[in-house]
């Protein structure tokens, strides 16, 4: 696995992920890791997201049918 080196982080930054890892039961390597890993996943969402279709609110059309006397399943609905 290849090896990253970040120079010249902030002491408080770096006081921050230290109390996080305890925090995680992680040690800090590991709780940098997970950041960038979490990152770098929430920087390809957007891109993701455009792939699904649009999302719709069906919550009219459930009670529509809900509230109507036959509803979509009729009297079987309220055998179950």
């Amino acid at each position: 696995m290849p090896t990253l080196t970040v120079r010249d982080v902030d002491e408080k930054t770096l006081r921050r992920l230290r109390a996080i890892a305890r925090t995680n039961t992680r040690s800090l390597s590991a709780e940098v890791r997970h950041v960038l890993d979490r990152h770098a996943l929430a920087a390809r969402l957007p891109a993701f997201r455009e792939t699904l279709p649009p999302q719709t609110d069906s919550t009219e059309e459930i009670r529509t049918d809900r509230d109507s006397s036959r509803g979509r399943y009729g009297d079987r609905a309220e055998q179950c």
